[in-house]
């Protein structure tokens, strides 16, 4: 049984492929890929984003195509008869032989119908194909919105590093701009100058990579989503309730299959010989010229005579496709396991990372300042306080990447779990 959010997820599809045209044209001024902002300018959310995704995503009409299969079987199920049925017509007579005045009309109508069980099996079937088509549109949904985390986490980092860059970037020129001054003044060598200036052009060309990277970041997430801005709740995803194994978009995706495949052996089993056949006759008939035609109305049926060999390979084959479900979702499940474990190690390792990293920000700082202040003493050289300094911007950034990549981990682990933001 699928909860309101999961039933709300299926009927956004089933509405985003019958819509009027014109009915998308509203949503579409808010997912528009040459402003990239939301409607009225409204902050941009994960869920926002998410459904953007997943309506630019190219399987997201399969769903639709899919659950009209099961509406299909359902109609079926509905009618009144299991085929068809056939109107048949026939004329004999004696002309070619004694011509006597045999004359014979006749006519029938055939009805096929339903074997018992037939039809509720083929119901059943209806049924679990719209709850797999259901479910296969949940996956997707979960799939898709893991790729937004990812592309989401990779532009929130490249920002830090563009922030981190220009930070630096900004202290070199002020550093360069005092021992300039001090060199003018006297007070050190011109070749301590040529060192402030070399330190400065490294720190440009570390900010022009990390404006490169941040591009790059951007194009990915913007193809993706069709926006430029991130969403504001971003940092919420690592915290966000997690879902049960049982409400897992995997495991309501695999168990929809496997009952689909199921419910499918259950028809085939029905199916194990043709059905029987209601007719209805009307003949016409004389024996010879001199005797009046003669009206008649009959009943018959026909009952094929059922073999095991002519349904055994289609039963086989349904047989087969249920074992192999059942085998996929086992090594899906021993797969999960793993990719749990191991995020939440991640999680463990980057803990311990941002804390060495909070320590070691600590220490880099303390030395730049020391190293700051015998410079200006006139106790240490330049070198020694460019050391001390791109020390500090290396603790800085790696504390700040620190922090981003636990949020980062323990937004991957809850996506695991099956957390979206729908």
């Amino acid at each position: 049984m699928f909860t309101a959010k999961y039933l709300s997820i299926a009927l956004f599809f089933l509405l985003l492929s019958i819509a009027d045209p014109q009915i998308h044209a509203a949503p579409a001024k808010a997912v528009s890929s040459n402003t990239g902002h939301t409607a009225q300018h409204q902050p941009l959310v994960m869920k926002t984003a998410v459904l953007a995704a997943l309506k630019k995503h190219p399987m997201s009409s399969l769903g639709v195509a899919h659950r009209q299969v099961g509406e299909a079987y359902r109609s079926q199920a509905n009618a009144l008869f299991a085929g068809d049925p056939s109107y048949n017509i026939s004329y004999r007579s004696d002309q070619i032989d004694s011509d006597q005045g045999y004359r014979e009309f006749a006519g029938s109508l055939d009805f096929p119908i339903w074997l018992f069980g037939q039809k509720n099996a083929r119901y059943q079937l209806a049924n679990r194909l719209i709850s797999k088509a259901d479910a296969e549109q949940l996956l997707l949904a979960w799939q898709v919105s893991g790729v937004v985390l990812e592309r989401a986490w990779d532009l929130r980092i490249a920002q830090m590093e563009v922030e981190q860059a220009r930070v630096q970037q900004q202290a070199t020129k002020k550093l360069e701009a005092d021992v300039k001054r001090r060199v003018q003044a006297g007070e050190i060598a011109r070749a301590d100058l040529l060192l402030a200036q070399q330190s400065t052009v490294q720190r440009k060309l570390a900010f022009q990579q990390a404006v490169a990277k941040l591009a790059k970041a951007r194009n990915a997430w913007k193809a993706y989503t069709g926006f430029n801005q991130l969403p504001v709740d971003l940092l919420k995803q690592s915290h966000v309730k997690r879902s049960t194994h049982d409400k897992h978009p995997h495991n309501i995706a695999a168990q929809a299959r496997i009952k689909a495949a199921q419910a499918r052996r259950e028809d085939v089993g029905k199916q194990r010989r043709a059905n029987p056949v209601l007719s209805f006759y009307v003949k016409r008939d004389r024996a010879i010229d001199r005797d009046p035609f003669n009206n008649s109305l009959g009943l018959g049926i026909s009952i094929p005579f059922g073999t095991k060999t002519s349904s055994a390979p289609r039963l086989a084959e349904a047989n087969a496709r249920v074992a192999e479900l059942m085998a996929k979702e086992a090594e899906r499940e021993r797969e999960h396991e793993l990719e749990t474990s191991q995020a939440k190690l991640a999680v463990q390792q980057t803990r311990k990372t941002l804390s060495l990293a909070k320590t070691q920000h600590q220490l880099a700082q303390q030395r730049w300042k020391l190293s700051k202040r015998a410079f200006e003493l006139g106790e240490s050289d330049l070198f020694q306080l460019i050391l001390a300094r791109e020390q500090a911007d290396i603790q800085s950034r790696h504390l700040r990447r620190s922090q981003l990549e636990l949020s980062l981990s323990q937004a991957r682990l809850n996506h695991i779990l099956g957390a979206m933001p729908l």
